[in-house]
């Protein structure tokens, strides 16, 4: 005791030089009362700990220019830069993703998430409502705006993420780039002055409101001077703007001949936001007109005085300016005979396919959409192809049919303009098999399947998929949820194993794999599972050695002899506490955000609990680290209440099983215990969450992943 109790005063004297402590009485001091004084130094060291870590954070700036397109399936430092600006931004991705520098589900879903928030940025530009995944022009230009290392010096801060589940989306699609072209007058047009033309242009990228300046220029006369071009208008990104040209335009004599170009720029102008008309086009006065009839007379246009776009009587093209054509029998659309031929633009008409587009990976039963954009197209068809053996075989939802001389049958096309079709359920589609017939075939698994859609009236009109996507039977997956990394668990209590699956399996087999410091890890068996286990109540012996390298192993296998498997992510802590020693306990096992716990530090006469409490919907979660109380702060899926993550009801009280109003991890522990019991017709009722009409694994699967805002409903409330 006289040696500790030295130990103790010299360490004191050092204290005293920094905290002005009086250590003169440290040896007459009694236990007591070196404890308190230890507490209490304890909690200034920790008080200074805290500023010195806020001035820390203060003084380092992240930054990261981010010059590289980033898709689903990237990897590298690019992606690891990428995710740490999403979580600055709030966004949560998986643990594996971080460690593997992987662009993968989670971190798809966080840029979503970025692209929806700032929506105005980064989406409305090229006309898009939802985030599409994909880290491109627009994207870029956001993050650097925010992350940008332009006048910063860079400090590399490195950023924890914490795993939380999201729900998946669909695959990234690559959106349109921005740029402006004009159509017409493109060279070679003859316009008169005192006549009315019209200016067309596109500008894919841009939306309608997209201020947009016309302009006109002269040859041989330099641009930079005002002299040497004139503004037209400053309109709107309408595509087309109807100009009657005047004798002048702010001082510029117009009807020199061929001579002229239009201009035209979205505001601000700059690299890639103007074009110019490809060669000259001429203006010439109206008593330099060419034309020796009468407008819609029959020989106003000729190949010698070709007529500009809405103007007749044309007979052939070469009656028509450049780019234009005659069309025929169309003269009532402008107030005239309708066999009067007109001088018209010819409308482009193409289709871009979307999505799938290419490495997706669809799932026979699932729900997926096709995607696309048209121009100049009014209605589409979509075929499924399998390249192992090309067929006609199309997802069109419904189809026309005749019985007359035999069952004659044609697929109803889809409208163009709608963009997308959704498909319920893959599971068939109907193929041709000659002579008008069309047959249902079941769509089987493979991995050379393209999407092709074509204009119906025009089939040469098409788009197909870039690269192949796959079609998978019933998709089979696990997770393990916890422990995934870091907890410490002591020998003699209990703890929840838990994993989320998708797909049947026979059994579950949970194994404890222990790592040692050169060779393979060591696995022991934990048990084996009914195929609809989610979770794992283990209480560990002292048969298990103390390690800080052990992971937990869950594996599902199937009926055709599969095994897939998942494995925590990091490590974690399996400890022995020793009467008489400092010991930190946690009633929830860990960073569990969905059950209220109570930390507590005990021993050397010394004990202090930290419960987990609601601010708002986000939770204060405390969890024990190297025997003493740590936390963090966690925003919860829905809201957060008595120290706990909750859901609200979603309808018919479905789930709710102790009748308090919300959907908590005590509802899902109460299913777990009614599983192959007899229950009565309320808890049956409100149990059943999957709608199949009896309580089992797969409820308590879909009323945790709705906990945990992983599904958006329960399966029962969508029928």
């Amino acid at each position: 005791m006289k040696k500790k109790l030295f130990l103790i005063a010299a360490s004191l004297v050092i204290f005293s030089l920094v905290f002005n402590f009086s250590v003169s009485n440290a040896e007459t001091m009694s236990v007591t009362d070196l404890q308190a004084l230890i507490e209490a130094l304890q909690e200034q060291i920790a008080q200074l700990q805290h500023q010195l870590n806020e001035i820390q954070t203060q003084s380092e700036v992240w930054c990261h220019d981010f010059e590289v397109n980033l898709r689903y399936g990237d990897r590298g430092p690019e992606v690891s830069a990428l995710q740490a600006a999403l979580k600055k931004e709030g966004f949560t991705i998986s643990e594996k993703e971080i460690k593997e520098s992987y662009f993968g589900d989670w971190t798809a879903a966080a840029v979503v998430g970025f692209q929806e928030k700032y929506k105005e940025d980064i989406l409305t530009p090229w006309g898009l409502e939802h985030g599409t995944g994909f880290v491109g022009l627009t994207t870029r230009a956001k993050l650097n705006e925010l992350y940008g290392c332009k006048g910063v010096s860079p400090v590399l801060k490195p950023v924890v993420l914490e795993p939380h589940e999201i729900p998946p989306t669909t695959k990234p699609s690559i959106p349109t780039p921005k740029s402006i072209t004009l159509i017409s007058p493109n060279g070679g047009e003859r316009w008169e002055v005192g006549k009315t033309y019209t200016i067309r242009w596109e500008a894919p990228g841009y939306t309608p409101d997209t201020s947009v300046q016309i302009a006109l220029r002269v040859a041989g006369v330099d641009p930079n001077l005002s002299s040497g071009e004139a503004t037209i208008a400053n309109t709107k990104n309408t595509g087309s703007y109807t100009w009657k040209i005047p004798a002048q335009l702010e001082g510029m004599v117009l009807g020199a001949g061929n001579v002229y170009k239009i201009i035209i720029r979205i505001a601000g102008g700059g690299p890639g936001k103007y074009d110019l008309s490809d060669e000259y086009f001429s203006i010439v006065s109206t008593e330099e007109s060419c034309h020796t009839s009468p407008l819609w007379s029959w020989d106003y246009c000729s190949p010698t005085c070709p007529c500009s776009e809405g103007e007749g009587d044309c007979d052939t093209d070469d009656d028509c300016q450049p780019g234009l054509y005659c069309a025929q029998n169309v003269g009532a659309k402008y107030g005239q005979a309708s066999l009067i031929d007109v001088c018209e633009r010819k409308e482009e008409k193409s289709i871009t396919l979307i999505s799938p587009n290419g490495g997706e990976r669809w799932e026979i039963g699932e729900s997926y959409e096709v995607t696309w954009e048209s121009k100049g197209v009014k209605n589409v068809n979509i075929l499924l192809i399998d390249f192992r053996a090309p067929k006609r075989c199309y997802l069109n939802p419904l189809f026309k049919c005749s019985i007359n001389g035999g069952r004659k049958c044609t697929p109803v096309p889809l409208k163009a303009e709608d963009g997308r079709l959704v498909i319920s359920s893959l599971a068939t589609v109907e193929c041709y098999s000659g002579m008008g017939e069309y047959k249902k075939v079941e769509i089987s698994p493979g991995d050379q399947y393209k999407i092709r859609i074509e204009d119906a009236d025009n089939p040469s009109i098409s788009d197909e998929s870039d690269d192949y996507f796959s079609i998978g039977e019933e998709k089979h997956s696990i997770t393990l949820i916890s422990p995934n990394g870091g907890e410490r668990w002591e020998i003699g209590e209990s703890y929840d194993i838990t994993w989320v699956r998708e797909g049947e399996f026979e059994k579950i087999v949970v194994e404890l794999a222990r790592y040692p410091e050169k060779g393979l890890p060591e696995y022991k068996l934990l048990g084996t599972f009914d195929g609809r286990t989610a979770l794992y109540r283990w209480t560990i012996t002292s048969d298990v050695a103390p390690d800080d390298k052990y992971k937990i192993k869950v594996s599902g296998h199937t009926s055709d002899g599969r095994v897939i498997s998942d494995e925590s992510d990091g490590y974690f802590s399996i400890v022995e506490v020793k009467k008489g020693e400092l010991s930190c306990s946690d009633t929830d096992g860990g960073k569990n955000y969905y059950e209220k716990g109570e930390v507590t530090v005990q021993g050397l006469g010394y004990q202090t609990t930290f419960i987990d409490f609601c601010q708002d919907s986000t939770l204060n979660e405390g969890y024990c680290e190297n025997n003493d109380i740590q936390a963090i702060k966690y925003r919860c899926p829905y809201f957060c209440k008595n120290g706990r993550c909750v859901a609200p009801l979603v309808c018919n009280s479905y789930g709710d099983m102790d009748n308090d109003g919300y959907i908590t991890k005590e509802d899902v522990d109460i299913l777990f215990e009614l599983v192959d019991k007899a229950v009565s017709e309320e808890q049956k009722k409100k149990g059943d969450v999957n709608g199949n009409g009896e309580i089992d694994f797969d409820d308590i699967v879909k009323l945790n992943s709705y906990l945990k805002g992983e599904i958006d409903t329960l399966p029962v409330c969508e029928e």
